[in-house]
């Protein structure tokens, strides 16, 4: 999700920063009173990390981040809908299902991502998702994911699968392929509709 090597040496440095701030402040002695302040800059360094970092900044400028290079790609969070077309054959007719509109929601937290998919049959939630980046810098958004039903689960029963889709540059349409357990595969083409992140 993000690069933590980079997170963590400016960690360090706001750390480092802090504690040197608060020992010129209280003039710069060296014994037994630099130990509370190292362990008053740790709880600033904490702070500054949970809350501003984390929560105020990613939420009101998350693409700050992509930008100085700390995560992997543009804020994903919100809303997105499009088409799922599946491969899978119904029983009742012999032949493939017709495409499915698909609403999308994208909750896109600092360190983590989760996806939810529903269509008017099928609902799915990721349990396992990241970010992967190949060879040639394409990006995409990797995930695995539980699927259910409301109704008819004796002909679409619950099942596993994973998605592999494409981050366009332009970071408003995704699209790709998914698998699942029953051998079927399908894709999935995906255009944002709003930037919100979703309730979690």
């Amino acid at each position: 999700m993000y690069d933590q090597n980079k997170y963590n040496q400016g960690l360090i440095v706001t750390g480092a920063l802090v504690f040197f701030i608060i020992w010129f402040s209280k003039g710069k002695s060296i014994d037994l009173s630099i130990f509370p302040i190292a362990l008053t800059a740790s709880g600033v360094t904490l702070l500054i990390d949970k809350i501003l970092v984390k929560t105020v900044l990613w939420k009101y400028c998350p693409n700050i981040f992509c930008k100085l290079g700390i995560t992997k790609t543009p804020y994903l969070g919100g809303e997105w809908t499009g088409v799922l077309q599946s491969d899978y054959i119904d029983s009742a007719t012999n032949s493939k299902v017709p495409p499915k509109e698909a609403k999308v929601s994208i909750i896109h937290k600092f360190d983590c991502i989760r996806v939810q998919l529903n269509t008017d049959q099928v609902y799915s939630s990721s349990y396992v998702s990241d970010i992967y980046e190949d060879p040639s810098e394409r990006k995409y958004l990797c995930y695995i994911y539980t699927g259910d039903v409301d109704e008819d689960r004796k002909n679409n029963p619950k099942h596993d699968g994973a998605a592999k889709l494409r981050i366009n540059d332009d970071t408003h349409t995704l699209e790709g392929y998914y698998w699942t357990v029953r051998n079927t595969t399908g894709t999935l083409k995906l255009k944002r509709t709003n930037k919100e992140n979703c309730p979690t």
